[in-house]
This record gives structure tokens, sequence and C-alpha cells, in this order.
């Protein structure tokens, strides 16, 4: 079975403590024990000894010996008890401060920045077409204008086409090669063309996760989906999706704080439902 490695830490932790808390505890009584000893054997030697201690000598030489044995390995326990708990609290303060990086790294925009090997490789490639969808924040938009500064330094014809609903171009960037599909039989230069797309398109999204922007290409359910609801994109077109930054981090971070539970109503979770609001009515159909 495979354990989380915060739950191996934290597990390692609580034995840790005890085992820490045994050696304390050890350490107590065999001082106790080392105590009544000596003390039992000088009340022996001087012949003070209370008729309830009323033992031989060697019972008291042998709680001295026990009682110094039993320091011995319980100091030697809290030695190195305590130290190991020290590094593990090492340990989670780094992790902690691992963590509080990546989450202020997760709330900054995407960039851009690693765009040597696309640039190589488009200067390979004779330009095509290419269009893009991206949601009407500022942030899909900048990311969404680098992709296109690429491009249109290697001469691709690029335009953005409005999309109605910007839920459906998801998180992350998503890259479509091709837009209608080819009628049969598919001529030499349509399947030449879509090769060139396809492997625009590879490096694209490998130039995108170096600069660690969530980047994949479409299935082909995608392009089935762009050929349905358009049938001007010719065959050989690039389609780049640019959506809102998906944020691992912080909702890993925000389950970790603060899971949140929708309220039950009559036994059933009611919660973040959503549906889309109409457009405004033209004024021929308002009342």
């Amino acid at each position: 079975m495979n354990v989380a490695p915060d739950s191996a830490l934290e597990i390692l932790k609580s034995a840790t403590e005890s085992a820490l808390n045994d050696s304390e505890i050890g350490l107590l009584v065999s001082g106790l024990v080392l105590a009544v000893g000596a003390i039992g054997e000088y009340l022996e030697e001087h012949g003070k000894l209370p008729r309830w201690m009323g033992w031989p000598k060697l019972v008291f030489i042998g709680m001295v010996v026990f009682g110094l044995i039993g320091e011995f390995v319980g100091d030697a326990g809290v030695f190195v008890f305590s130290g190991h708990l020290q590094t593990i609290g090492d340990s989670e303060i780094a992790d902690l401060n691992t963590k509080r990086v990546e989450l202020a790294a997760s709330l900054l925009p995407r960039d851009f920045f690693n765009q040597s090997e696309i640039f190589a490789g488009l200067s390979r490639l004779p330009p095509q077409s290419l269009v893009f969808e991206y949601a009407s924040e500022r942030e899909p938009r900048r990311v969404a204008e680098q992709i296109y500064s690429v491009f249109r330094d290697h001469n691709w014809n690029a335009f953005r086409r409005q999309v109605k609903d910007e839920s459906q171009i998801g998180d992350g960037v998503t890259i479509i090669v091709g837009g209608n599909f080819p009628p049969f039989p598919v001529s030499s230069l349509v399947h030449q063309q879509e090769s060139v797309s396809k492997t625009a398109a590879e490096l694209l999204r490998d130039s995108l996760v170096r600069s660690e922007i969530e980047a994949k290409i479409g299935t082909n359910f995608d392009r089935f989906i762009v050929d349905v609801h358009d049938r001007d994109l010719p065959p050989s077109i690039l389609i780049v999706r640019v959506g809102e930054k998906p944020n691992h981090v912080l909702e890993e971070t925000l389950k970790e704080l603060a899971p949140r539970k929708a309220p039950l109503v009559n036994g059933i979770a009611v919660g973040s439902n959503r549906q889309e609001i109409p457009d405004e009515p033209s004024n021929s159909a308002k009342p």
C-alpha cells in the first residue's frame, strides 16, 4: 500500500514523539530507582534502615546499577529522538516554505518565456494560418498575444475568432490541428499542410510546457466539434484556444486548509449549481 509523503511524515513524527516520551518517562523512573537504591544502601550501612525496607544490601546495589543504566539509556533516547524530532521539524518547515513559494508562483500570470525552440522550429516550416480563441480576461489575452507574436514573426496569418460562450474554451491552452475535415480522397497538398500544422502544434505545446504553461493538443473530437459548428475553416488551419490559468496548487491548498462541503437539503447536497444567463431580448421581444 502506497502512503502519501505527508502521511508518512506524520506517522514518523508521531512515532518519534512517542519514543521521546517513553525515553523521558524511563529517565524519570530510573532516577527514582537510583535515588531509592542509593538512600537504602546508605541507611543499611549506618544501621538506620527502616523495618519496612529490611532488604539485603545486594537489592539496593542492584537498584543503583539499574538506575544508572536506565538513566544512561534514557539520556541516549532523549538525545537521539529529540534530534530526530528536530530534523522532522526542519523538514516540515522546508516543505511549508516550498509550498508557500509554489503557491505564490501559482498566483502569477503565465509567461511564454521559452520561445527559442519554437522560433527555430517555425523557421523551417512554411507559413500557414491559425485562429485564436481566448477568454476576454487580461491574462488569457496576454498569453494569446505572446503566442501570436511568435507566429507573426514567421509570417503566419492569424486572426481572433469571437466565442459566444467562453466557458467552452476550457482552462489552459488547447491546440487543435485542422478545421473542417477534408473531402476524400485527401490531396497531397492538404496532407502536407496538415503535417505542417501538426508539427507547429507540437512545437507550440512543448515550448509552452517548458514555459510552465499547461498546454495540450486537442483530440479528433475537438476537431469534429469545430467541423460541425464552423464550415469555413480550412482543413490545415491551426486553432489555438487560450483559457484561464488552471491553478492546481491553489485548489489543493484550499482543500487541505478548508475543505468545503455543500449543505444538505432533505439529505441531498445542494450547492455550486449554475445555469447560463440568457442575453437581453431584442426591442421587438421586450414586453
